[in-house]
């Protein structure tokens, strides 16, 4: 993965942690995280002694969810808008979860809530590779 402004990797063994690392904005996700977090997890995936992925967060906030200042122009895209009517105005259309490529490995996912007094936050999200 090219280096990111919202994501970092690091591995310990069989366990790879990729924290979300926006913490000056209580890690929401914006563009640029809906942007890497594929690159990351193909990174991840394609690595053969990864064995579990630990999705965690710097901060004392896990995420308040959806950057909606960042995201405000995609989110009030005009519904059934004909392609390239996109709300920037320059032909490109608002991606949808509907477009989302689906990664259909077997894995198995778990969400925790630990005590922390590390400045990380509390949960976090593991996902263990097959």
């Amino acid at each position: 993965m090219p280096d990111s402004e919202v994501l970092t990797i690091e591995r310990d063994g069989h366990v790879a942690t990729l924290w979300l690392d926006r913490a000056e904005a209580r890690n929401a996700m914006g563009p640029a995280f809906w942007n890497d977090l594929p690159l990351a997890m193909a990174e991840l995936s394609a690595d053969s002694s990864v064995r579990a992925v630990v999705v965690a967060a710097r901060g004392p906030h896990f995420s308040v969810g959806l950057d909606l200042k960042a995201m405000a122009s995609m989110l009030m895209a005009p519904a059934g808008g004909a392609a390239g009517d996109g709300p920037a105005g320059n032909g490109a259309t608002a991606p949808s979860m509907a477009s989302a490529e689906v990664n259909t490995t077997p894995a198995a996912s778990a969400l925790m809530a630990q005590p922390s007094d590390s400045g990380t936050s509390a949960a976090r999200f593991i996902t263990l590779l097959e």
